[in-house]
């Protein structure tokens, strides 16, 4: 296995994106059955991502990082077609020598909702198997310093201060499947073992480590986080702070959120927010020998017209289920406005990482019409919307240092 490291520079820079959910264009036509089906996505993009992905690598052989690393659910539903084409969309980086590296989410392995959508007609598409995961992303492997026997992750040297470890955090159907995508996820103890001698070689050739997987190691939000968080977490990270990993990077939640090290999680952990969705966010993490930094930044501009239509089409994401459940119910047209709009806020900020607010402007979002409707119709339950709120003034989701 080739051991040499992508990079002689001492100040690398990778971006990080997560849950691309690409569903490629000859997958559909834009018709009814898509349409149909593009209503149930909780406001991602699913029309125009192959131009939005190209547009990104446009800006990478402009910026030229070090590495781009994408952190699962490549694809929409784990079509074959959405992980070909997604692979070759960033081809173009690889010939220029920045290389694609990918983790696989649990949406893109023998998922039994793979779909194409043509007029009316909603079809099975092939999905992905183990095996065609390796030869799609072939170009991702060839740099690995090492690959697990027993699953899909991979580490790469990275540089000889750093060592990625790219981590298989899925629970797959072991064949083809017709039922739903396994939500939770896991580190089994076969790859914990893998990991374990790639740590202690790390530690060996003075390398820090950083830890790239889908499902997420901490609580990101106090209300929902079961199928999120890896079902053994405390024995992960139990493992990964015994040889002091420098950070984990992770997604899966689609919102942007860092837990910095504290008496209670023993690494600090950044949840990069869905590319598919709201502005596009993706992390800058900054590396040189004596520190990191993570920085989001968004790919969609306030000032682009692309960045108006996310917004439209997220803030359209809470009025169905609204309806359903007020479904032959009189309805205040004031109030239906105004309670659907501040929940597509609350969820804007939540998931895009916007969501710091103080203690005052808290309790006086509470007393608003809006959030009393809410409330008063079982639309929303009242700790799940405060639970979309950091308090912490020190909170920052956009924006994390480490110095060493």
């Amino acid at each position: 296995m080739d051991k040499q490291n992508i990079t002689t520079s001492r100040e690398p820079v990778l971006w990080i994106l997560s849950d691309t959910h690409l569903l490629a264009r000859n997958l559909h036509d834009y018709g009814p059955a898509f349409r149909r089906m593009e209503l149930t996505t909780a406001g991602k993009d699913l029309a125009y991502q192959e131009w939005r992905l190209q547009g990104l690598v446009d800006l990478a052989i402009t910026k030229r990082p070090t590495a781009i690393i994408i952190t699962g659910d490549l694809t929409f539903n784990g079509e074959y077609e959405s992980a070909r084409r997604l692979a070759d969309i960033f081809a173009a980086l690889e010939v220029l020598g920045i290389p694609l590296l990918v983790v696989p989410g649990n949406h893109d392995i023998n998922d039994g909702w793979a779909r194409s959508f043509h007029g009316q007609q909603m079809e099975f598409a092939r999905e992905i198997s183990l095996s065609d995961w390796k030869n799609l992303f072939f170009a991702s492997y060839m740099h690995a310093t090492s690959q697990d026997p027993s699953s899909l992750a991979y580490s790469v040297n990275l540089n000889d201060q750093y060592r990625l470890l790219l981590l298989d955090s899925c629970l797959y159907q072991p064949f083809f499947n017709y039922d739903d995508p396994v939500t939770n996820g896991a580190i089994s103890q076969a790859e914990l073992q893998w990991v374990k001698s790639q740590l202690a070689e790390a530690k060996a050739a003075g390398q820090r480590c950083l830890v790239f997987m889908h499902h997420d190691l901490y609580r990101h939000n106090r209300l929902i986080h079961r199928g999120f968080v890896l079902d053994n977490a405390d024995e992960v990270e139990r493992l990964l702070a015994e040889y002091q990993v420098t950070a984990v990077f992770a997604g899966h939640i689609h919102a942007q959120n860092i837990l910095p090290a504290n008496d209670q999680r023993k690494l600090p952990e950044i949840v990069t927010s869905a590319f598919c969705m709201t502005d596009q966010g993706y992390g800058v993490v900054q590396l040189s020998p004596t520190g990191l930094i993570y920085q989001r930044r968004s790919f969609a501009r306030p000032e682009q017209e692309f960045a108006a239509y996310l917004h439209s089409i997220f803030f359209k994401r809470d009025q169905r289920p609204i309806l359903q459940k007020l479904a032959g119910r009189e309805i205040d047209p004031q109030l239906w406005q105004a309670g659907t709009h501040l929940l597509a806020k609350m969820h804007w900020a939540y998931f895009t990482g916007s969501n710091l607010i103080s203690e005052k402007d808290l309790t006086a979002l509470q007393q608003t019409p809006a959030f009393n409707w809410l409330v008063q119709e079982q639309i929303m339950r009242p700790d799940y919307l405060l639970s979309l709120y950091h308090t912490d003034p020190a909170a920052d989701n956009w924006q994390l240092e480490l110095k060493y």
